[in-house]
């Protein structure tokens, strides 16, 4: 792998070195941009596909405990887990 993509998944910053004109200037700024957007569209697909997972084991939890109160009360902490558990994952824990 790239050292380049080593960074940009580990979070580390580009080395820098000094523009020496505005041309270099305005490619590094454009470069830093276009790095920035792609970690904003991997973190929103990421934060999309964690709430719909949220999203499908509480639709799953509603079906297998139905309007049983007992179920529902065996259920509901395993749901509460598994949010708390995306949670801290988008958090970075």
């Amino acid at each position: 792998m790239s050292n380049s993509l080593v960074r940009f998944f580990t979070g580390e910053p580009e080395p820098r070195k000094a523009p020496t004109n505005e041309v270099e200037l305005a490619q590094q700024y454009h470069q830093r941009m276009q790095m920035t957007s792609y970690q904003l569209e991997m973190d929103q697909a990421l934060t999309r596909a964690a709430i719909q997972s949220v999203v499908n084991v509480n639709r799953l939890c509603n079906e297998v405990a139905g309007d049983d109160p007992d179920l529902k009360s065996l259920v509901r902490p395993i749901q509460d887990a598994y949010s708390r558990r995306i949670a801290r994952k988008l958090e970075g824990s």
